[in-house]
């Protein structure tokens, strides 16, 4: 009975998570909003590394090749929730923001022995801002101002299967239905005319495929290693394009609805390497490139570059798991950090972030579950040349549950 319950509020939380909106940052205005990375409770404490690594008691979404490591007897489900708070810094101002919501839901389990399955909602993208421009009116010494504000974002929803190959390689493939909106609305106000208001909503619906492989093996009795690697091939959106004009009071006066198909997704490459020690200590790196130069978006900020993200992290249990332990000689201790060059280029700067995060798993009753706790710290951008630099601190709360569903029932 307990699993139906737990299905039936997985149900429920997706239509939250569905109207989450997930940044405050106006550089969600380009492209197709701001990228949210992709990476559950366990792997957001090491600085989201991890392609190299397979689910265990955690589900690992960076590689859909990862899932062959569930137990075969447990059902796993993933529930994040994350808060952020952010410092805009430019031309010596300051403004705050913050948010928190619902982040993604996961579950995940074994098939066959040879054939295993995930399924859950993320975020893809978030869209979230609020500029205020001055302009003149061409010709003439008259200006008028424009308040733009944007909200929407893209949503994934999938379902991940995973084959071991042979005994140590595995092969995933990660099918997402992408749906949501894009919404900008500009309020255009001069002291002399009538206020109206602009609206552009590009609304969202198509499939999306990424790929990974992982492959594990042994040098030394104590280590295992594993390498990863993930790809997906540029693929467009569909998606309809709605204009509209409006009277302050949302009175619609025009419309016009067109087909588009510059939403697109550019290639992506990663590789990821990991190293164990049994359940006392993780490493993990990894590296992601993605060909941004290769898209074109009507909003785009000069010319979108290539991405590169670069992520060290480390789990460690630094005492062995035992029922008479102090509380926290039980837990998972994490740590990383990560370098991330977006795609945009603002007068001829790159757009960077670097992060560092600390984590926590904390085991819970039920045998295998944990809660997984990630702090972030990360700077985003600089005030040079009259841009914006964000500081922000992140807090994130996952809940990681193993239900024993897959057995047989023994009669006496």
């Amino acid at each position: 009975m307990a699993r139906y319950r737990i299905i039936f509020f997985l149900f429920i939380c997706m239509g939250f998570l569905a109207q989450a909106q997930n940044t405050t940052s106006p550089y969600s205005i380009f492209g197709p909003g701001e990228l949210q990375s992709k990476g559950f409770g366990r792997s957001l404490g090491m600085g989201n590394a991890g392609i190299a690594l397979q689910s265990g008691n955690n589900l690992n979404n960076l590689n859909p090749a990862s899932y062959t490591g569930i137990d075969s007897m447990h059902f796993i489900f993933e529930m994040g929730i994350e808060g952020k708070f952010s410092g805009f810094k430019s031309q010596g101002k300051y403004q705050a923001a913050h948010f928190a919501n619902l982040k993604y839901l996961a579950m995940g389990f074994r098939v066959t022995g040879w054939w295993s399955s995930s399924l859950g909602l993320t975020p893809f993208s978030n869209v979230g801002y609020n500029i205020m421009t001055k302009n003149y009116i061409e010709g003439s010494n008259l200006t008028y101002t424009s308040k733009y504000t944007g909200s929407g974002g893209i949503n994934q929803a999938y379902i991940s299967n995973s084959i071991k190959i042979a005994k140590n390689l595995a092969f995933g493939i990660n099918t997402s239905y992408m749906f949501g909106s894009l919404i900008q609305e500009e309020l255009v106000s001069q002291a002399l005319l009538p206020s109206f208001i602009i609206g552009r909503t590009d609304y969202l619906h198509s499939f999306y495929f990424d790929y990974g492989l992982q492959y594990s093996f042994k040098l030394k009795k104590a280590l295992s290693y594993s390498i990863g690697i993930i790809y997906s091939n540029k693929q467009s959106l569909n998606s309809k394009h709605v204009v509209s004009i409006s009277d302050e009071s949302y009175n619609l006066m025009q419309t016009k609805e067109s087909k588009t198909d510059y939403l697109k997704i550019p290639s992506i490459y990663g590789i990821g390497i990991g190293i164990q020690n049994g359940v006392r200590f993780t490493l993990a790196a990894d590296y992601k490139f993605q060909k941004w130069s290769s898209v074109d978006y009507p909003n785009r900020l000069d010319k979108f570059v290539d991405s590169h993200d670069f992520t060290v992290g480390a789990e460690f249990r630094p005492w062995p798991i035992s029922i008479t332990n102090a509380f926290y000689k039980n837990w998972l201790y994490r740590i990383g950090v990560n370098y991330h060059s977006s795609y945009l280029n603002v007068r001829n700067n790159v757009l960077d972030e670097k992060s560092v995060s600390i984590g926590l798993g904390i085991p819970l009753r039920t045998s295998g579950s944990y809660m997984n706790m990630a702090f972030k710290y990360g700077e985003k951008g600089s005030t040079a040349h009259n841009q914006i630099k964000e500081n922000y601190f992140m807090f994130h709360l996952n809940f990681s549950i193993n239900e024993i569903w897959f057995f047989k029932k023994i009669y006496y």
